[in-house]
């Protein structure tokens, strides 16, 4: 781990191995997803049931990528971003090859596994079709069905980027896994502005009872408060803290970003909030 100051700061750090397991990860899963999304598809002659299916189809993926990204320990946020891009081109052209491959069996999976071959295949299901209009019961083809290709692209892909996400979650460099989130049901009175800058100045210094004699509540409130999300990696002797401030009424503001604390102090803020 790496800081500034006593804040977290993640290190960068990427290796060959870690992006040998996110790609693996990411053609296994999205095999396996892609195959199941494109039966579902195929044989639920549903519209509405198609688009559930698309529109379930986009987290998943993301779940997939975020999972790949903590499998490869993936700690840094611009090589995530083009890992992720880059899996979500293989998973969309391995759907694509198991969608005429396999699904349809229109051509052999070897053949769909070629580049050329497979934009070929593409090109001819889109003169003849792959789906009936349900109103007219003619094939649609040609420019319509290429738009309606791409709309379903967008939606799967689009919102999998979200995943890289997971290259900013803590990440310890002592026991070379990444930090668990530790789940807090209570809820703290907020941090007035008046007293913040002694708040967060207590915590910089290792003083916790800032938080552990402040007010608390044993559920969501219906008022102003704040919460902590605290971070453990077993092995590690301490944890991260971060607090946060929700207003009735307005954003939500990180008043402390992820800070080292004692392992004593996360302890006693974990059993203060459970």
């Amino acid at each position: 781990m790496q800081h500034s100051g006593l804040y977290y700061k993640a290190s960068g750090k990427i290796s060959p191995v870690g992006v040998l397991a996110f790609f693996l990860v990411s053609i296994l899963g999205g095999g396996a997803l892609s195959l199941l999304y494109l039966y579902l598809v195929r044989f639920v002659p549903l519209a509405m049931f198609d688009i559930l299916f698309c529109v379930l189809f986009s987290p998943s993926l993301m779940l997939l990528f975020m999972f790949a990204l903590r499998v490869g320990k993936v700690r840094n946020v611009i090589v995530a971003f083009f890992l992720v891009a880059i899996g979500i081109a293989l998973v969309n052209y391995l759907k694509w090859a198991l969608f005429v491959g396999v699904v349809l069996r229109f051509d052999t999976l070897a053949n769909c596994l070629h580049p050329s071959h497979l934009l070929d295949d593409i090109l001819q299901l889109n003169a003849i079709g792959t789906y009936v209009d349900a109103s007219t019961g003619i094939p649609v083809t040609g420019s319509e069905l290429a738009r309606t290709w791409i709309a379903e692209a967008l939606v799967i892909t689009l919102p999998a980027f979200y995943a890289v996400k997971a290259a900013l979650l803590p990440f310890s460099e002592e026991t070379n896994r990444f930090y668990e989130s530790v789940e807090l049901p209570k809820k703290l009175r907020l941090v007035e502005e008046r007293e913040l800058q002694n708040f967060v100045a207590a915590i910089e210094n290792g003083d916790c009872s800032v938080i552990l004699k402040r007010e608390t509540f044993a559920h969501k409130p219906d008022v102003n408060y704040a919460y902590i999300k605290l971070f453990k990696s077993n092995g590690e002797n301490g944890g991260l803290i971060e607090v946060w401030n929700k207003p009735k009424a307005g954003r939500v503001n990180h008043i402390v970003k992820p800070v080292m604390i004692g392992k004593a102090n996360a302890d006693q803020i974990e059993k203060f909030l459970k």
